[in-house]
């Protein structure tokens, strides 16, 4: 089916649909009212959906991207989505998978990381002329006092994309007020991009007067260190940078949301190089512009990877070496699809909004070729943008019902629900969901993540609110809980 373009008769809300959707009623992102999607004037004619391509070896499991960068060759890939979303700062974004049975060597140099029909696209930034390379990581500045840095949050959820910290000795018991504040720090520009730490830094970018930019702080301090050059035009459709930057060694890599892909340097934030998706890829950007965060992957595979995506029809798994893809499942979405998927053993689980709600699907295969078979599918985890996150066995994060919810993954049963925080974003660390409010005063809640009930360990009010939606994702590491609000980025110590 096509996509179309309309507008909401109540706000005058941009969307787009595909025709599937002409004479259902959905809730307009906008004002929220519940609208009819009418007929285009002229539709175009439908497209028939591309086939799962040959496979890799069954036996899924979930990957983190190499830490490596010294030689080789970088992969640079950014999820282009017909119809996604803004918030949250880069939504609907890839997450590894790999086969262990399986076994391949990197990229050769000829790869041109071709275009798979679900909208995703993966681009060979190296090869030399590009300058791409990413070379040995340069020496970061020491961090002063008794500030830790030996763990890093380099990209959007974290090393492994699925919202999980590996911090411990955190604190189990907030105090009345919440954690002190560490620092405090201004300068952030407009948006809603989380930030990536690394190396004793915090990256972050967002709107200036005239362009948005990408800057960095000291983690131990709040100190600003840099600001990158502009990086492209302000604005969008709600205003301000969506993606967050990645770290990949001595590079950061930033997405704006006019398709602006920039390689910085971490020292200097002086420019390796630069690219626009729309005018060098021809690509092309939703109502609520650019939204996902880049991907680095080095390209030497011990295993069969693969990068898993959700789109507003499908979720697929693509071969993280021909960009092939080797399993498609349908799986319609309403206006935005928006959370990364979660797996559990070779169980994909995938979430969104709009009245959509979750599936999970068991992908496996034989003979050479892989295929998803749905497990279930109901309407009991809707989750809009703020993420879930998958500890053991079960799934937490908001449903748009109006609560928070502990699901189990390998069945889709409803553990417990609790209004708690009301509707927001979710990350895990050392036994505890970290669950930020959206609306009101961004409230932040300790809670234990465990399926005997929602046992809440201390709440606190953020300061320093912009008045608008916190639909950055909350950051844990080294001890420290990272909050972008806007122009603002609040510090805090959250160790025992």
């Amino acid at each position: 089916m096509s996509d179309f373009n309309f507008s909401c008769p109540h706000c005058n809300q941009h969307m787009t649909v595909d025709e599937s959707w002409i004479g259902h009623a959905i809730a307009c992102p906008g004002c929220q009212n519940q609208i009819t999607v009418p007929a285009p004037l002229n539709a175009p004619a439908a497209q028939p959906e591309r086939a799962a391509q040959e496979a890799a070896q069954p036996d899924i499991e979930m990957a983190a991207p190499s830490s490596s960068s010294g030689g080789g060759k970088t992969i640079v890939i950014a999820a282009i989505i017909g119809v996604t979303a803004v918030a949250g700062a880069g939504v609907g974004g890839f997450l590894f998978m790999k086969s262990k049975k399986g076994a391949a060597a990197g990229p050769s140099a000829e790869s041109s990381g071709s275009q798979p029909d679900n909208g995703s696209m993966s681009m060979d930034m190296g090869g030399g002329n590009q300058g791409a390379n990413v070379a040995a990581p340069a020496t970061m500045p020491a961090a002063s006092g008794d500030f830790p840095t030996e763990n890093s949050w380099p990209q959007w959820r974290g090393p492994n994309r699925d919202g999980i910290s590996t911090e411990k000795g955190l604190a189990t018991q907030w105090p009345a007020g919440g954690p002190p504040l560490v620092w405090k720090a201004n300068g952030c520009g407009g948006g809603f991009s989380s930030v990536a730490v690394a190396g004793g830094r915090v990256f972050t970018m967002g709107d200036g007067g005239q362009a948005s930019a990408v800057h960095c702080f000291e983690e131990s301090t709040g100190r600003k260190l840099w600001s990158s050059q502009p990086l492209g035009r302000t604005g969008g459709n709600y205003e301000g940078t969506k993606s967050t930057p990645t770290v990949d060694g001595d590079r950061v890599y930033a997405l704006g949301q006019f398709g602006d892909l920039v390689c910085l340097n971490v020292s200097d934030g002086g420019d390796v190089w630069r690219k626009n998706l729309t005018r060098d890829f021809s690509g092309q950007f939703s109502q609520w512009n650019y939204s996902e965060s880049v991907l680095v992957d080095e390209g030497r595979l011990g295993v069969r990877k693969q990068y898993i995506q959700l789109t507003h029809r499908v979720v697929a798994g693509v071969d993280a070496e021909t960009g092939r893809i080797v399993w498609s499942a349908q799986r319609p979405g309403k206006t935005a699809v928006i959370p990364t998927p979660v797996v559990y053993n070779n169980i994909v689980f995938v979430t969104s909004g709009y009245g959509v709600g979750c599936n999970a699907f068991q992908v496996g295969g034989s003979g050479g070729r892989m295929a998803a078979r749905q497990i279930y599918a109901n309407r009991d985890l809707v989750n809009h943008h703020g993420g879930v996150v998958l500890v053991d066995q079960h799934v937490y994060g908001h449903s748009d019902r109006g609560d928070w919810t502990c699901m189990d993954v390998t069945n889709g049963r409803v553990v417990w629900r609790d209004r708690g925080v009301r509707k927001g974003a979710v990350v895990y660390a050392d036994g505890h969901l970290y669950c930020r409010g959206e609306s009101g005063q961004g409230t932040v809640a300790l809670v234990e993540a465990t399926p005997n009930g929602y046992v809440e360990k201390g709440r606190f009010d953020q300061p320093d609110r912009s008045g608008k939606q916190t639909w950055a994702h909350p950051v844990v590491v080294n001890g420290r809980l990272f909050l972008r609000d806007q122009d603002v980025l609040l510090c805090f110590d959250v160790r025992g």
